[in-house]
C-alpha cells in the first residue's frame, strides 16, 4: 500500500473532484493566461495568484492580489471598472471577519465578477477577484 502526505491527499482529491465534475484545470505554467478584458487588473497591484478553469457551461478563475491602497480607493476604482465594462455592481456586503464583497453581472447574466477586499494586515490589502463567463 503506498502512504501519501496530507498535500498528495489534496492534490489527488481535488483532482479527482475536477474530473467528476467535467472541470479541465489548469495548473502551474497553464494557470496564468490572460484574464478576459472586463477583469481589470488596479493599477499598481501585484498578483500573487492566478488561477482558471473551463468546462462544458463556463469558464472562469481567480485571482489573489496586493494592493497597496486603502479598501475605499479599491472598491471604488472596482465599482467604475465594472460599470465601465458593461457589469452592474451589487451592494457591498461585509463578512464576519471584516472583508467587503461586491459582486457585479452583466444584463445578459453571462458575465460575473466578484470582488473580495480583505481587511490590511500592514499597508498592503489582499484582493481577491473570481470572474466566470457562461458559455
Amino acid at each position: 500500500m503506498i502512504l501519501m502526505n496530507r498535500r498528495g491527499l489534496i492534490v489527488y482529491g481535488t483532482m479527482l473532484l475536477l474530473l467528476c465534475v467535467g472541470a479541465h484545470a489548469q495548473i502551474g505554467k497553464k494557470a496564468t493566461r490572460p484574464l478576459p478584458p472586463f477583469v481589470e487588473m488596479m493599477p499598481g497591484a501585484t498578483k500573487m495568484t492566478n488561477s482558471a478553469f473551463s468546462n462544458e457551461m463556463r469558464e472562469g478563475g481567480t485571482v489573489v492580489a496586493g494592493v497597496e491602497q486603502p479598501a475605499a480607493a479599491i472598491l471604488s476604482f472596482y465599482r467604475a471598472s465594472m460599470q465601465r465594462n458593461g457589469l452592474t455592481p451589487g451592494a457591498e456586503t461585509t463578512t464576519p471577519r471584516g472583508a467587503v464583497l461586491l459582486k457585479a453581472l452583466s444584463a445578459d447574466g453571462k458575465r460575473e465578477l466578484r470582488l473580495e477586499v480583505n481587511p490590511p494586515k500592514s499597508t498592503r490589502v489582499i484582493i481577491q477577484l473570481n470572474y466566470v463567463v457562461n458559455k
